[in-house]
């Protein structure tokens, strides 16, 4: 009960620490003034993913490392589906600006199944992990070299030098907390977790795409309610697609170059893997073909979240 109150609380921080260094990430990209789209897809994108890379780290340090891919999946059919979703349905829809090409989220869906082909296998070696980070890096330049993305900017920062830097160190100190927060929260949380597995029998991988990634992904559905909110929609699409990206290569080959990622093809990861396909799919089209994320169609993508979750809960109890 210990374990499990203490797995409960450090799920919790977890999340707290995730939405505050993505609440202290906007202010410095404010300051700085970044452009949105640059940061919604790089720097909100990756914060809200530094919950995913640290239960990864974390369970590659334990030799648990199926508990991260599960986690990561779990993520990336949470960002396609639940978050873009409620965001669409309390939103009355999302409008997308037209900066998004459908080159963009075609290479979005092709790396978000990544994992997927590295694990076919039954292994996500160091060399898989290499060429993972390989692809994130030219992904990483071929969106730099997209110069129509990074052409809004926030205007709204100081002018005065004085309030500036007061503001500037105020939200690079909060970053730092968080972080610290964060990289706490989040072995406590995978050391708790092992013990979980291993009091109930549950499957690592199956735990880490059911529960861990409703957790980790909880910054991300913060940010996305945030910026909608504002009617920044194209920045909920951006943070999502950033994250999809982020951790189906950063945060695996991460991992995997720690400690090799022995997958078993198991019905718990076919049904993930088949999800992770539809999630990516039906993500593409709404977004792509259109200017428009509609109401219905985030009702589709809650829906195809919820047949996952009950399907993998029904696996992991049978």
């Amino acid at each position: 009960m210990l374990d499990f109150l203490i797995f409960i609380v450090s799920f919790f921080i977890l999340s707290w620490a995730g939405g505050s260094l993505v609440k202290s990430l906007t202010s410095l990209a404010r300051l700085l003034k970044v452009s949105e789209y640059l940061m919604a897809f790089f720097l909100v994108s990756f914060a809200t993913s530094i919950p995913e890379l640290f239960v990864g780290i974390g369970s590659a340090w334990r030799d648990i490392p199926s508990f991260s891919l599960g986690n990561v999946l779990g993520a990336n059919i949470i960002n396609a589906t639940l978050i873009l979703g409620l965001v669409a349905i309390l939103a009355n829809g999302i409008s997308i600006q037209h900066k998004f090409s459908r080159k963009t989220f075609l290479a979005a869906f092709a790396m978000g199944i990544l994992p997927l082909f590295f694990a076919w296998d039954g292994v996500i070696s160091r060399f898989d992990g290499f060429l993972s980070l390989a692809v994130f890096l030219l992904y990483l330049i071929y969106i730099a070299r997209e110069q129509k993305y990074f052409s809004e900017v926030f205007n709204n920062a100081s002018k005065l030098p004085a309030v500036f830097i007061k503001d500037f160190f105020a939200s690079l100190g909060a970053f730092v907390l968080a972080l610290a927060v964060l990289l706490f929260s989040a072995f406590l949380l995978v050391n708790t977790g092992q013990k979980i597995i291993g009091m109930f029998s549950i499957s690592a991988f199956a735990f880490g795409t059911l529960l861990v990634a409703l957790g980790t992904t909880l910054p991300e559905m913060i940010f996305g309610l945030k910026a909608v909110s504002l009617r920044h929609g194209s920045m909920a699409v951006g943070n999502s697609l950033g994250s999809i990206v982020f951790n189906a290569s950063f945060v695996v080959g991460v991992v995997s170059l720690i400690r090799p990622i022995e997958v078993t093809r198991d019905e718990s990861f076919m049904l993930s893997a088949a999800f992770v396909f539809l999630a990516l799919f039906f993500f593409s089209i709404f977004t792509s073909t259109k200017s428009r994320l509609e109401r219905e169609e985030g009702v589709f993508l809650v829906l195809l979240y919820l047949v996952f979750f009950f399907s993998q809960y029904y696996l992991l109890i049978k």
